[in-house]
């Protein structure tokens, strides 16, 4: 046999871990390091819920993102990415909505606020936090330590969990909210069996912030604008808010993420363009790189 003729497969390192661990990926592992590949391959077949946990080998890791939509099937394709660990919040303190709030506030932390952790213990908690239980809506308002106060941590049974006895003031609450995605949220995620309502009908019934036109809500690795309100000036969701989501996707400019007003002219571009990113030539709107200070360098 011939000593210098390679014996198996060809194993090569790339630069880095395909699921964007840091760690250095393999050929091998399909570009992922070891870790992230025997992660990846536990989960494959299964089916993952956002903030839900899963265990592999012993370890338990929480389903931070999940693309697309709120549920996935784990294949082999599937993209495993492993962030740091990090320790659940030390305290967190919540208030409830004036709007949906019990008269017999002291049942508050027995009947919803604990039910709610328990049953979901990868809950990913930060201050602004919203969640609903029973129809009852809460507002995470402070979490120790303090100086995290922008990062999303878990609620473990050691997070002391205080309910505030005041409530977050009444608010005008939204009878229908008409929601259109954009269009790269249409080109990935098209619309399979009424998703759309499925997944922003999810966004409303754990969040409560205030809805109004023109606002932009990112949500499960989708983009949607909002498109018209009732009442006309916004409002709060509820779980009797109206859902809307027919009507055309919008598009976002191609040099930013504001929302488009133009389309390039020039034949053969045609790409979206805000009111800051265009220009006009002959009268017509067109992007930066046929504009007419294009034209002068050629």
């Amino acid at each position: 046999a011939d000593p210098c003729r390679q014996q198996g497969p060809i194993v090569t390192m790339s630069d880095r871990c395909a699921a964007g661990c840091g760690f250095y990926g393999s050929s091998e592992f399909n570009g992922m390091c070891s870790r992230c590949h025997r992660v990846a391959a536990a989960l494959a077949g299964q089916r993952i819920e956002l903030e839900s946990v899963v265990e592999v080998a012993g370890t338990r890791f929480v389903v931070a993102e999940v693309k697309p939509w709120v549920v996935a099937q784990v294949t082999t394709e599937t993209t495993i990415k492993l962030e740091e660990p990090v320790a659940p919040w030390e305290a967190i303190r919540v208030m409830a909505f004036d709007d949906t709030c019990p008269r017999e506030r002291s049942t508050l932390f027995d009947k919803y606020v604990a039910p709610f952790f328990r049953a979901r213990p990868g809950a990913l908690v930060g201050e602004g936090y919203e969640f609903a239980r029973d129809k009852i809506r809460f507002r995470v308002v402070g979490v120790r330590p303090e100086s995290q106060r922008r990062v999303r941590k878990v609620v473990s049974a050691s997070t002391e969990i205080v309910v505030a006895r005041e409530t977050l003031p009444r608010r005008p609450l939204l009878q229908h909210v008409r929601l259109v995605p954009y269009q790269e949220t249409v080109d990935q995620f098209p619309e399979v069996d009424g998703t759309r309502e499925a997944v922003m009908s999810a966004f409303l019934l754990e969040k409560s912030l205030t809805i109004q036109p023109e606002d932009d809500i990112h949500w499960c690795g989708t983009r949607w604008r909002v498109i018209a309100t009732d009442p006309e000036e916004g409002g709060g969701a509820t779980e009797n808010t109206m859902l809307h989501t027919d009507g055309f996707p919008v598009e976002s400019c191609r040099k930013c993420s504001r929302i488009s007003a133009y389309t390039c002219e020039e034949p053969g571009c045609g790409i979206p363009l805000c009111v800051t990113h265009h220009t006009k030539m002959d009268g017509e709107p067109r992007c930066i790189d046929h504009g007419p200070s294009a034209c002068s360098t050629m």
